[in-house]
């Protein structure tokens, strides 16, 4: 399904065939292979703004939130990239803040790969554009991880960076 969700009309096709509900059941109780897949396709799938709101009202938030805390390396990326992409939708941002994702997303930052460092900040920065979230990531320690992003981050991590401080800064 990942694959076909790279097209637009595909991504409607799955959601409309009830795709979403089997995709949130494996990112709990799939193998490691298939909740990575699972958050992948969740994410491309998620480019559609109907779909953001058809994967969090089939419950797909809090299990990528806890793929964050105990996923592979591939899936914590994955299912931080999945949840950026969710963060667009507005009721979206709160869902996630709300489901416990600001602490593990600014874990990411100190901890992970640098391409889910990258994803990670992106994540928050989405978060960070309503107003309750920006003052839980400021209480959750989200800014200095941020700010050494700044100082030791790839090109690509310092852009994100910048854009989520630019954001909480509002």
């Amino acid at each position: 399904l990942g694959k076909l969700a790279v097209n637009s009309d595909n991504r409607v096709a799955i959601v409309r065939a009830g795709g979403i509900p089997p995709l949130v059941e494996l990112l709990g109780s799939g193998t490691d292979v298939a909740k990575e897949t699972a958050a992948a396709a969740l994410g491309k799938l998620a480019v559609n703004p109907y779909n953001k709101r058809a994967i969090t009202n089939a419950g797909g938030i809090p299990p990528l939130i806890e793929l964050l805390r105990s996923g592979t390396a591939a899936t914590v990326r994955v299912a931080a990239a999945a949840l950026g992409k969710l963060a667009v939708n507005p009721d979206n941002k709160l869902a996630i803040a709300n489901a416990g994702g600001i602490p593990p997303l600014i874990e990411l930052l100190r901890s992970g790969t640098a391409a889910t460092v990258r994803v990670a900040a992106a994540a928050l920065g989405k978060l960070a554009v309503n107003p309750d979230n920006k003052l839980a990531i400021a209480n959750a320690g989200g800014i200095p991880p941020l700010i050494e992003l700044l100082r030791s981050g790839t090109a690509a991590t310092v852009r994100v960076a910048v854009a989520a401080l630019r954001k909480l800064s509002h």
